[in-house]
Order: structure tokens, then sequence, then C-alpha cells
């Protein structure tokens, strides 16, 4: 099992910078409606400045009902990635849990005293062990090492389009 994203396994961390780029900072712009939030969120110096901006948006109402999505989307993007995808499915089959002490335990698990008799939800973790498998199972068609920020961004507006969402649950009922 690996339980913290730190040391070996820090690539795992959505702070982790891979050539300029890391999922934090696109996750926390696509929060908000607000295009002026989101440019100054997009040109943040480190995923923390990002995380710190991105708790004082106005969330776009729909975030609960899409945010999961979105990580996921910004997720498969990073493991497209010849060099992240190598180290994802270099994890094997072991659990991947988002452990911290930041009593994040919607993405993760807190250790910390005041959580210990909290089950956190992993959700970052589980959608890592997701990808990993589709890894696995699908011949993935690789993108150039260098991720541009334009993808990112599409992502983005995708999320802000209602209608990309009612397509995609209209989909995958079918």
């Amino acid at each position: 099992m690996i339980r913290i994203f730190n040391g070996k396994n820090r690539f795992l961390s959505n702070f982790y910078f891979h050539d300029g780029w890391c999922v934090e900072i696109p996750f926390q712009a696509a929060k908000t409606y607000d295009n002026t939030k989101q440019a100054r969120i997009l040109l943040a110096k480190s995923p923390a400045e990002a995380k710190k901006l991105g708790r004082s948006v106005v969330l776009r109402p729909d975030w609960e009902d899409v945010k999961e999505e979105i990580m996921l989307k910004l997720l498969r993007l990073k493991f497209k990635i010849p060099k992240m995808r190598r180290m994802l499915l270099d994890t094997g089959h072991q659990e991947l849990e988002e452990g911290n002490y930041w009593h994040d335990n919607e993405w993760g698990n807190c250790y910390c005293m005041k959580c210990l008799t909290i089950s956190g939800k992993n959700k970052l973790g589980k959608l890592l062990m997701k990808i990993r498998d589709e890894l696995l199972t699908e011949d993935v068609q690789a993108v150039p090492e260098k991720l541009e920020l334009e993808e990112a961004k599409r992502i983005i507006d995708e999320s802000l389009d209602p209608e990309f969402y009612r397509k995609e649950i209209v989909d995958d009922n079918s």
C-alpha cells in the first residue's frame, strides 16, 4: 500500500509539477465561472497559491456535482504523459491512499489526532487506481512529454458547459 504521496511517490500528488504543469492549478481554476479569477488562478506560481486563491472564489453552483469528473479528466491528462504513465503503472496493484495531516478526508485520509475516528473517502487515491486500471487494460496513445497548458484550459472550458455534462450522463446511461 502507498499511504502518503511524498518522497518517491510525490508524483501521485496534485501538487507535483512535471514540465511546469500540475493538476491542482487548473482544478482550482475550474471552481468558478468568474473568468478573471480563473485567469488569476491559472497564473499562480505554485499549487499552494492556486489552492489559496481557489478557496476565495464564489463556487460555481454545480461544483459538488462536477468536481470529481473534472479531477478525473485532469488526472487522465497527467497520466497520458509517458513518464507519468510509467510511474503510475510502476505502482503495480498497490492500494493508493492520499494520506495527510491537513484534515482532508474527502480526497484523502487524514491521520492527525483529531481525525483518527474518521474514515476518509480517499477520492484521489480511488481515481488514481481507476486510471491505473484503465492504463493496464487499454491501448493508450501517449501524448508528447510536454503537456500544454491549453489542454488543461480546454478541460476547464468543457467543465463550464452544462451541456457537456448532460451529454456525458446521457451517453453513460445508454
